[in-house]
């Protein structure tokens, strides 16, 4: 919990969660929504974190306000940064608790309690799943919810009872205030349904669907859940700093505007996503830098930065899973366990919003389940326990330092950054560790150019020198001098690639000249130190 500095997320969803007792009212960063800040913000309350200015809010504020105000929480509170950190790291571990039961439970209904524990302790240790458990955000939370709501659904579509529809809406519910796009389930369980209704009663179709009631039921059921874990605030889109002049925003009647509705700031973070839809996030992939999203992407980072043995796992539980469908052609279990998350890995594969694996970890579980259940029997159970030893081996060697991680077929972490950055590499995290090592070195003639939110507000907290993060780069390679830190998304250009209005690309300065000096430390997997010396430079 101490080991990293907060993330480039973390003090908006720290604010968020204090904004929320605070106010009554989810009030930062509204794309995301509410059931995560309860948790954490409940910790933080009992810790006596606390913002008052949050309480003067009658509007929701502009996005980067979030950030601001998590700077003020951790930097200027009376409780200790390291001490907020570390209260809601703690707490946000409800939420994989949440994922390994339900891992259990889903496994323990589709295949019994054998294929259920192995595929616990099989994503346990999943680098993906233990680096982002231990972050402020709403990653986990989303994979948990996700996986409880999919267990629920699929036992309301075996046996639609009122009991089973309440928990599937109660479930449902709860997973989209972990993050929206959980609703994504909702027509995989549709289909799934008519699957049924067309294998078990051809002739009687219709008898074989859910009652009309259920179906009325449980979206009524799911929305009074959510409204719930939003404090059943009631309020006006048109009390909001998110938008002024956008097309979306003027086009809506003001009477709409000005009507109360539950949830405002739900619709509000619904259309701020839909907007960052349409442009995009800066995406590193291969070596090249776009707005564009890409097929290949997650399917990528999935091969990439998932253990070797789970890789390895899953190729070998396709080819049993063709042979059990080959001898009982009525089975549905691969349909439960492909179905469900493919509306969520195709959105995003299909979107622009691809800036690290962590946006799909609620697949992440299925395909441990789906390993697991086509390899627990027979010689492949040997194989199975085999891939989970190597898992094992794996993730423990990259220990602590999961979030950066990348497999054996990648080449490890050092080769990531060939493939992917962003979250999935770089994501703020090791400044601190920088700072320890600066401090040994007693070095001052330093320049930081790292990734992160509220950099220098850390700087300064971690006691660096304020002006090494405002050199002339350019100034600087013409006229080099002592040692230079530099984070990968930095180095790779991400930190300050931005669309233009007009489409146009802008790029920040080059880094490339770095690689005539020797690296002569590496912070974690995200910073790069190396001696910029006029005497230290690399012959040729």
């Amino acid at each position: 919990m101490r080991v990293y500095n907060h993330t480039t997320d973390e003090l908006s969803h720290i604010a968020g969660a204090v904004g929320l007792y605070e106010t009554g009212r989810n009030v930062y960063m509204v794309e995301h929504p509410t059931l995560q800040r309860l948790v954490v913000g409940a910790a933080l309350k009992g810790a006596g974190v606390e913002y008052p200015p949050a309480r003067l809010l009658t509007q929701i504020p502009p996005r980067n306000q979030a950030n601001a105000a998590g700077a003020e929480i951790v930097f200027h509170g009376k409780v200790p940064y390291w001490t907020v950190l570390a209260v809601a790291r703690r707490a946000n571990l409800v939420f994989a608790a949440v994922l390994f039961l339900y891992t259990y439970l889903l496994g323990r209904y589709l295949a019994g309690d054998l294929a259920a524990m192995l595929a616990v302790v099989f994503l346990s240790f999943d680098a993906n799943v233990l680096a982002h458990s231990a972050l402020v955000t709403t990653d986990i939370p989303a994979a948990a919810g996700f996986l409880a709501a999919t267990y629920h659904a699929l036992r309301f579509v075996a046996r639609p009872r009122w009991r089973t529809a309440v928990y599937a809406g109660v479930a449902l519910g709860l997973a989209m205030s972990c993050k929206f796009t959980c609703v994504l389930l909702a027509p995989a369980i549709v289909i799934l349904i008519g699957v049924r209704a067309l294998r078990h009663r051809r002739r009687r179709f219709w008898a074989a669907v859910p009652n009309w009631r259920y179906w009325i039921a449980i979206p009524c059921v799911a929305f009074l859940t959510l409204w719930a874990t939003y404090l059943f605030n009631v309020g006006r889109l048109r009390d909001q700093q998110l938008f002024e002049d956008q097309k979306t925003w003027v086009r809506i009647p003001a009477w709409v505007k000005a009507t109360p509705i539950p949830m405002p700031s739900m619709a509000l973070g619904m259309m701020f996503m839909g907007a960052i839809g349409k442009t995009g996030f800066p995406c590193y992939f291969n070596g090249r830098l776009d707005f564009n999203g890409h097929l290949g992407y997650f399917p990528e980072a999935l091969a990439l930065k998932s253990p070797t043995g789970l890789v390895v796992a899953f190729v070998l539980a396709v080819i049993a899973c063709g042979v059990s469908v080959r001898r009982s052609r009525k089975s549905i279990i691969p349909l439960c366990l492909i179905l469900p998350p493919i509306f969520l890995l195709l959105t995003a594969m299909t979107g622009k919003l691809q800036i690290g694996i962590r946006h799909i970890l609620p697949v992440i579980p299925f395909v441990y389940l789906f390993a697991v259940i086509y390899l627990r029997r027979g010689w492949w159970l040997g194989l199975l326990i085999a891939m989970i030893v190597v898992s094992g081996l794996e993730t423990a060697r990259a220990h602590p330092d999961y979030l950066p991680f990348f497999n054996w077929i990648a080449g490890g972490p050092r080769n990531g950054s060939k493939y992917l950055a962003d979250s999935n590499l770089d994501w703020g995290q090791d400044a601190a560790r920088l700072a320890d090592y600066l401090h040994a070195t007693k070095r001052t003639d330093y320049t930081i150019r790292l990734s992160g939110a509220r950099v220098p507000d850390l700087a300064a907290f971690l006691g660096l020198d304020a002006d090494s993060l405002w050199r002339d780069y350019e100034a600087l390679r013409q006229h080099p001098h002592g040692l230079f830190a530099i984070s990968i998304n930095a180095r790779l250009g991400l930190e300050d690639f931005k669309k233009e209005s007009d489409g146009t690309l802008v790029h920040g300065p080059d880094f490339s000249w770095l690689k005539n000096y020797p690296l002569v430390k590496r912070i974690g997997y995200s910073i790069e130190v190396y001696d910029i010396n006029p005497e230290s430079v690399i012959a040729k």
